[in-house]
């Protein structure tokens, strides 16, 4: 009997792994996890399968992430491959469990340790540039100059009750901070400081790491802030939520009940907003008081949301006489199409600024900058002190998103800022914002002397080396980024202030504990200065960033430079960029050339039109069309689309005649052969943010494609052209 058990038993055991062989190396092409413990019928199968068998998808960028071919004998062979799989799992299922358990091992029996007593966690859609803050204006009138402190009630989070107690755990905890500094909490911002300490010796990295680091590899909390009600993350300091990785990481769900995010924490222990946005109701109310005061408007606009994230109505905050300065941020996310390339977008963005409000002001200067990189700042900051000066104060105006704060801090490091102050005033910087009950952030000026203009000249031109403008191809996607180097014509020594417990970087000072931020306005030094403000920022009526979940923001605000992606298209096809924007070709004589400006992380499909409709309603929801993201809670908080129809007429072969602008989701480049007419129709949430935008902002981009794959609309990845100069 032991003879023949252990020659069934070898048989079996090399049928299992051979079967075993087989189906890992089918689901590592499809990149499809399969249970082996289950029989899976056909009318189950997997997104991909369904997908590739249908005959309307003509490219989805889902199916090539997941190794399936973007022509039709690939797809095809995936429903064979899918077939060969249901059948290996029966295979499998036949087996002796005896076997399985030899092969597999104990740990592949463990028995599912989750208690089903246990409730899971309440989950809920968070919208966070949905929450604003509620500013009574009636209010403001009556008390202009008293600064109160945040109401902390006032929230949009329903569970008061609950609220209050996280902001009673948070005090307590805080104040057992202050007693003890060997605790738990403690011990683990040590760590995440000396980490940072190690970082900003080495790279010289200071003002960017001083309120501590984010990191995108840690998911996002299902714990929501109690003072704004903001999901908890240390994903990205612009959105909102942002909790500091030395304080985020390794927190449960519980302990997460007693922190708050870095704004409301800066709000209630320093009594200084950042990055307040404020409903579109009041928004122009709320800068009304800038009318009344000798001042320079820096507009900043978001040149991958052109011209959605311009207010309508700047005009009748700015007037036609008061000085204005526009600023497209984010231009380092551009590829370039050409050598100078730089200078088609400013006619793009131009041309843009001109058709809106805007457009009527007293517009003094407009400039391309990048507030990550530093690009263009140092140009901005030359033209401002020449123009301007110290005339009167400065606001940075913009809507939300923009950059505005980005590069408020980007001023604050510069020639712009006096030297002394610059050392003290940081996001912890405490001034009243005039008009309003809430703490903007203010840097005095420096006086710009001819003394002081011509050491900036020369330090600048020792440092800008500007390079020959030459055609270049990369692949290093860092390489093609513009960047620029900003720095201080001026130092003087660091002087040492009190100190501050609260703060994240404590390892730098005896007893953990660092300088606190701030300066004395009254002293002699600053009592007759001008100030440079930070201003609140809202969400322009077109756009629809306030309509996404962190989730989704994460996929749809690209970080690094895009790279475009370009499709040939005929009559009755359409293209949808995620669930977030869908573009009908209802009639061109000849096939049109699509190149789509979108972050990566969102897919690209291309359907016919005939069947555009019932696709998007069987996917909208899943992986396959990416934003949005969730179950049927988040669909129904999603607005329907609704369209706009567009006609544009084609220069030539070698140009894109025009962008058809999809507000938050990107932009589509239009080109086909010369003086053809092309019928379109875009379709976006509620039809916000439809623009046609010509001239176009990268029109020679289509000239970089690649060649065309076979049996399929889309084209090989774009080269990427290295920027000639920095600056």
């Amino acid at each position: 009997m032991r003879v023949i058990f252990s020659r069934v038993l070898k048989k079996n055991t090399y049928s299992f792994k051979l079967n075993t062989l087989r189906q890992m190396s089918l689901s590592k092409h499809l990149k499809i996890e399969y249970d082996q413990s289950e029989n899976f019928p056909e009318e189950n199968s997997p997104v991909v399968v369904q997908l590739a068998q249908d005959n309307n998808v003509l490219y989805s960028s889902y199916l090539v992430d997941n190794g399936v071919g973007v022509d039709r004998l690939s797809r095809k062979n995936v429903a064979k491959k899918h077939q060969r799989l249901l059948l290996e799992n029966r295979k499998q299922n036949a087996i002796p469990l005896i076997v399985e358990k030899l092969l597999q091992g104990k740990d592949s029996y463990r028995v599912n340790s989750e208690d089903p007593d246990i409730e899971e966690e309440e989950s809920y859609v968070n919208l966070p540039y949905t929450e604003v803050e509620n500013i009574s204006m009636e209010e403001l009138k009556t008390n202009l100059k008293v600064v109160k402190e945040y109401d902390w009630g006032n929230t949009k989070f329903s569970l008061q009750e609950d609220i209050a107690k996280r902001m009673q755990a948070y005090d307590e905890s805080l104040t057992e901070l202050v007693k003890t500094q060997n605790d738990h909490k403690s011990q683990m911002r040590a760590e995440g400081i000396g980490l940072r300490q190690t970082m900003e010796d080495e790279l010289g990295i200071d003002d960017v790491l001083e309120y501590g680091t984010c990191d995108q590899s840690i998911p996002l909390s299902n714990v929501p802030c109690g003072g704004c009600g903001a999901l908890l993350h240390c994903q990205d300091y612009a959105l909102p939520g942002f909790t500091p990785k030395e304080i985020f990481e390794g927190l449960n769900a519980g302990e997460l009940r007693s922190v708050l995010c870095q704004r409301c924490y800066f709000l209630k222990h320093h009594n200084t907003a950042l990055n307040v946005r404020v409903s579109p109701d009041v928004y122009q109310k709320l800068l009304e008081p800038i009318k009344e005061k000798k001042a320079l408007v820096v507009v900043v606009v978001d040149l991958m949301d052109v011209p959605c994230s311009i207010w309508p109505d700047l005009i009748d905050i700015l007037g036609t006489r008061r000085p204005v300065v526009v600023v497209g941020n984010k231009v380092d996310l551009f590829p370039a199409d050409d050598v100078n390339h730089l200078q088609r977008i400013k006619e793009s963005f131009k041309a843009a600024i001109d058709k809106t409000s805007l457009g009527r002001c007293n517009i003094k200067h407009i400039a391309l900058v990048s507030a990550v990189t530093g690009f263009g700042i140092e140009s901005l900051i030359t033209s401002i002190q020449t123009s301007w000066g110290t005339k009167g104060d400065i606001y940075l105006v913009g809507c939300t998103n923009s950059g505005k704060s980005t590069l408020f801090n980007a001023f604050l490091g510069s020639d712009m800022c006096k030297t002394k102050a610059s050392y003290l005033i940081r996001r912890a910087t405490t001034s009243p914002w005039p008009g309003t009950t809430l703490n903007m952030l203010k840097f005095p000026l420096l006086r710009a002397s001819h003394s002081r203009l011509y050491e900036r000249r020369q330090r600048l031109l020792e440092q800008n080396r500007k390079q020959e403008k030459v055609k270049e191809y990369t692949n290093d996607v860092g390489l093609a980024t513009l960047a620029g180097h900003i720095g201080r014509t001026f130092v003087v020594k660091e002087p040492e202030e009190k100190m501050d417990s609260f703060s994240l970087n404590s390892s730098k000072h005896p007893g953990n504990s660092i300088k606190i931020m701030g300066i004395n306005e009254s002293h002699k030094d600053y009592a007759n200065s001008k100030w440079c403000y930070d201003t609140p920022g809202t969400v322009q009526p077109d756009q629809i960033i306030n309509l996404l979940t962190h989730e989704e923001l994460m996929k749809v605000l690209p970080r690094r430079l895009i790279r475009p992606q370009t499709f040939s298209l005929t009559s009755s096809k359409t293209l949808f960029i995620g669930g977030l924007a869908r573009l009908d070709l209802l009639y061109c004589p000849s096939s049109v050339r699509f190149t789509v400006f979108a972050a990566a992380k969102i897919p690209i499909t291309i359907v016919k039109t005939a069947s555009a409709s019932l696709f998007y309603s069987q996917y909208l929801g899943t992986k396959v069309l990416g934003v949005p993201a969730g179950g049927e809670e988040r669909l129904q908080l999603w607005p329907a689309l609704a369209s706009c129809d567009l006609r544009m007429t084609s220069l030539n072969s070698k140009e894109c005649c025009g962008d058809i602008v999809l507000s938050t989701a990107g932009w589509v480049a239009v080109n086909t052969l010369e003086d053809q007419v092309i019928e379109l129709r875009a379709w976006t949430p509620g039809g916000r943010g439809i623009y046609l935008r010509t001239p176009s902002m990268l029109p020679r981009v289509v000239n970089l494609r690649g060649r065309r794959l076979k049996n399929s609309p889309a084209h090989k990845s774009h080269k990427l052209l290295i920027p000639g100069s920095n600056e």
